[in-house]
């Protein structure tokens, strides 16, 4: 058995600021619907979550290939852009490694067990400071440490809540919050953190006992968002090397002159975003991007009230909230998007409020 090493912390009182996670309201019964179909014809994988992980399988026969086609089509159709998904290698330690970042993962949050199958026990909260001053001799490695916000989110699967999480990779997640390593940029008493109810990411007191989850090595994931990683495209589009994705210089309604935006961003209602196309600098397969590549945009090290994005390439970006194609699944009338006033990740309004859109197109985001 492998045990999630606990330390010892101080619980203090404190409380969430600037809380602007939503309300549980609804399901997507249409996901409930795929895993009944699915589980009828044998699937043992995850339909939702479109993680290649080694050690689980997925017996498809001829007989029900047919079926399984029209299950997959049909969630494509009511699933935004793919984004990149994680390539989940299960170890035989106790982890699991992602081949699309190149982090290792503890299976389990501290304080709770791996049994061999599963995790057990509860995991034990810690107040921010001692989470971060957390060390762990694990699996063979002392490297353990706290992720940052960035690197917190690639384990984050908002195609499902409660917990919002591959459960057969993470087991018995609880669906509560996570300490990230990151400080707030603008309140030096907050720093971030991930509910995995739902997926939310924002910021708040670090004296809460929140959850934790230690990783090690990867793929550098900066919190910052320098001119460095982006080069220009021409036409008013510019390429973010660490993604590859293709972005939009000017939000949506304004005009790029060829050295900045001007004019005001339109604002558009969930469904009307969804349903932008656009013929652009000689392209015409821009999109609205996923919840993921959005969050890929955010600069964590400007503080509030932002914007939170590099200006220098995209001027004039209003410091205000901007759709994603990502549904939100724990409400059919609700969606994700980015606060780029503070770098929220939060689906807190309804499909019919306007928000602006920023297109992208092209490449492989975490």
């Amino acid at each position: 058995m492998g045990l999630c090493p606990t330390n010892v912390a101080t619980h203090l009182p404190g409380r969430v600021h600037r809380a602007k996670e939503g309300a549980a309201t609804g399901t997507r019964k249409v996901v409930a619907l795929g895993v009944i179909i699915a589980s009828k014809m044998g699937y043992k994988g995850n339909l939702f979550r479109t993680s290649n992980v080694s050690q689980r399988t997925a017996p498809v026969t001829l007989r029900n290939f047919t079926l399984l086609l029209v299950v997959l089509l049909g969630l494509a159709v009511l699933s935004p852009a793919a984004n990149a998904t994680p390539n989940y290698t299960v170890n035989s330690d106790s982890t699991v490694s992602d081949s699309t970042t190149g982090l290792t993962w503890m299976r389990c949050s501290l304080g709770q067990t791996w049994d061999g199958s599963t995790c057990t026990g509860n995991a034990t909260g810690y107040t921010w400071a001692n989470a971060v001053a957390l060390t762990s001799s694990f699996a063979s490695h002392n490297d353990w440490r706290l992720p940052n916000i960035r690197e917190l989110q690639t384990i984050v699967d908002r195609t499902t809540y409660n917990s919002a999480i591959n459960a057969t990779v993470f087991p018995n997640t609880p669906a509560s919050h996570f300490w990230s390593a990151s400080a707030d940029a603008y309140y030096s008493n907050y720093a971030w953190y991930v509910n995995f109810r739902n997926g939310y990411a924002g910021s708040g007191a670090k004296t809460p006992s929140f959850q934790v989850r230690l990783v090690r090595v990867g793929q550098s994931f900066g919190l910052s968002r320098p001119s460095t990683d982006y080069s220009d495209s021409g036409g008013g589009t510019v390429s973010h090397t660490p993604t590859g994705l293709i972005w939009k210089r000017c939000s949506e309604g304004q005009t790029w002159t060829g050295n900045t935006c001007s004019g005001n961003a339109t604002t558009y209602t969930w469904d009307g975003a969804m349903a932008l196309t656009s013929n652009f600098s000689g392209n015409n397969d821009w999109r609205i991007p996923t919840e993921e590549e959005l969050i890929s945009l955010v600069d964590y090290t400007i503080p509030y009230p932002g914007p939170t994005i590099n200006t220098a390439w995209f001027p004039n970006t209003s410091a205000s909230d901007f759709w994603s194609a990502s549904a939100y699944a724990d409400n059919s009338n609700g969606a994700w998007l980015v606060d780029f006033d503070d770098g929220y990740a939060n689906a807190n309004h309804d499909k019919d409020d306007s928000f602006q859109v920023r297109l992208v197109r092209g490449g492989t985001v975490f």
